[in-house]
């Protein structure tokens, strides 16, 4: 990692929308998007990372807060995403056994071929099922990211310098958002500048653009929309992350939301 760049760092929960800010921010600033922070594998949704000349380097991390050593980091910028809408984003991208706990080795996939036989709609429930235990008390079987709950996760972050960036205002009101996010980075951009930026890396022109990558490249860009949990979450399910949504400390809580 280079130490003359000023580090900026994309930080959420999995399925918040790491990637596509950091995607966007490295866009609007005309900077490599270098991957994941602590690691030094490249990631595959990378953007423009010949532009070696750019003051800025991006990274996305999914750390804790409290993990997080700010000497080395420039600028944080911290997304939230409404937690039941995380649940439906993790069901649809992460490969969850469905009958057995087991985690690893034949277990697994003898749970996966099992898996197979069972209807999609039933799969797909289930899958939520386990998505709503991980937001809710964590569950590193399906991701180590996943060992802190969704609120343990938004609170490490509690004493640290960050601009908070909501990915529903971002998606209903783009320019609002990157013009708080530029003014936080001490940058100046046109609105022309921004909104390009964010018509290249929209969902719709991205999904046109990794048609032929890797699957889980094209997973990431499944639908980039907020509520999906109105429809594809059900009343017991609803009724489970209830608790969540009306703690005080949440800010999608029907009290705080944005």
């Amino acid at each position: 990692m280079s130490r003359d760049k000023k580090i900026i760092l994309v930080c959420g929960y999995p399925k918040s929308g790491t990637t596509w800010l950091s995607r966007l921010v490295a866009d609007m600033l005309e900077a490599p998007f270098a991957g994941d922070w602590g690691f030094d594998t490249l990631n595959r949704s990378g953007i423009n990372t010949h532009k070696t000349k750019s003051p800025y380097r991006i990274y996305k991390s999914h750390h804790l807060g409290t993990e997080l050593d700010p000497s080395g980091i420039w600028k944080v910028l911290h997304v939230l995403r409404d937690p039941r809408d995380v649940v439906v984003s993790g069901a649809h991208f992460f490969d969850m056994p469905s009958l057995l706990k087991a985690s690893a080795g034949p277990g697994k996939q003898l749970d996966r071929l099992m898996s197979r036989a069972i209807p999609p709609k039933v799969r797909m429930e289930r899958k939520l099922d386990r998505m709503i235990e991980a937001v809710l008390n964590g569950d590193q079987t399906i991701t180590p990211w996943m060992t802190y709950s969704w609120m343990e996760h938004m609170l490490s972050y509690d004493k640290l310098a960050r601009q908070e960036v909501y990915y529903e205002k971002l998606l209903e009101h783009p320019l609002e958002s990157l013009k708080e996010l530029i003014a936080f980075l001490d940058i100046a951009l046109s609105e022309k500048m921004l909104l390009e930026a964010f018509q290249r890396q929209k969902f719709e022109t991205r999904k046109q653009e990794v048609a032929n990558e890797h699957p889980n490249v094209q997973k990431l860009v499944r639908r980039g929309v907020a509520g999906s949990y109105k429809t594809e979450l059900n009343k017991k399910q609803l009724d489970r992350m209830a608790p969540l949504m009306g703690d005080a400390r949440n800010p999608y809580s029907n009290a705080n939301y944005l």
